[in-house]
């Protein structure tokens, strides 16, 4: 805490698809309450390179590229959990569980029911 500014700070890995609710509520001494504030951040799906929600072809052309170009900010697994909550750990290689964990939020992301 700085002043009248609050840092809060997450270190990854994240669990992909999911969502981070921060909730404020204040107190001051005299005991007089704000209406409480939230805010909800939704994790990204891993292999969602152009961040549309779907794991489509311009994801495909997004793992070839960083596969080409040893892009490893871009690495996919190993992955623990299952299709789309997985949690990546990176382990500096791109291989072929980088190719399943593609191939696993592909077919989740193309059977799943569109949301409205």
């Amino acid at each position: 805490m700085n002043g009248d500014t609050v840092n809060v700070t997450f270190k990854p890995p994240f669990t992909s698809g999911d969502k981070i609710t921060f909730t404020i509520s204040v107190t001051d001494v005299a005991g007089n309450e704000t209406k409480d504030l939230s805010y909800t951040y939704t994790i990204a799906l891993l292999s969602d390179f152009d961040e549309d929600g779907e794991i489509g072809l311009g994801d495909i052309y997004g793992l070839v590229t960083a596969w080409n170009e040893k892009d490893y900010s871009k690495e996919l697994a190993p992955v623990t959990g299952s299709a789309p909550y997985f949690t990546p750990a990176p382990d500096g290689v791109f291989d072929v569980r980088d190719g399943m964990a593609f191939v696993r939020m592909w077919q989740w992301s193309n059977t799943a029911p569109i949301e409205c």
